[in-house]
């Protein structure tokens, strides 16, 4: 589950990008402004020792509203804000650092596709299904938890759950 949610998480990123690329203004495409004439300097221009920098430019708008940009930097506080109260830890780990975060996904990813394929190759030299060498192997050999474990499990877990009570997470703990 946490996967898919940084999947969906991933996607809403990427399409938040694009919304902001196509919301920026096009160029108009119109016969070019004349070009001024320069005028000649009579006197040499000051050599500096240091090379002028360029100024930077304006941060490019993310949103125009009535013709007033939003930036970045009008929101990035309550972009933080909004991450970092959320309760989704792989959220908030992927906002800080997210070079790490999604060379781990992709390591996960990857897993599960070897062991998947070897899963399917183990079932196919045991002419059985898949599912079955993962029931057969896997989930017959996992013991329930036991009551002291499942109110362990809520206790520590509850700041995230909410006002929930155990009985109506019990499944979701008892399968994870």
């Amino acid at each position: 589950m946490n996967r898919t949610r940084l999947l969906i998480i991933s996607i809403m990123l990427i399409t938040g990008a694009a919304i902001a690329v196509a919301q920026t203004p096009r160029r108009r495409t119109g016969p070019a402004a004349p070009k001024p004439t320069p005028t000649p300097i009579t006197t040499p221009a000051p050599v500096s020792s240091q090379p002028q920098q360029p100024a930077d430019p304006a941060p490019a708008p993310l949103a125009i509203v009535n013709d007033t940009g939003i930036t970045l930097a009008d929101v990035g506080d309550q972009i933080n804000a909004a991450i970092l109260n959320d309760p989704d830890p792989y959220l908030r780990a992927f906002y800080l650092d997210p070079e790490k975060e999604i060379k781990e996904a992709r390591q996960r990813a990857l897993d599960a596709r070897i062991n998947s394929l070897l899963i399917a190759a183990e079932a196919k030299k045991r002419s059985t299904s898949p599912d079955e060498i993962v029931e057969k192997e896997i989930n017959a050999k996992i013991t329930p938890p036991t009551e002291p474990e499942i109110q362990a499990a809520y206790e520590a877990n509850r700041a995230q759950l909410g006002s929930v009570t155990l009985e109506s997470v019990r499944p979701e703990l008892i399968n994870y």
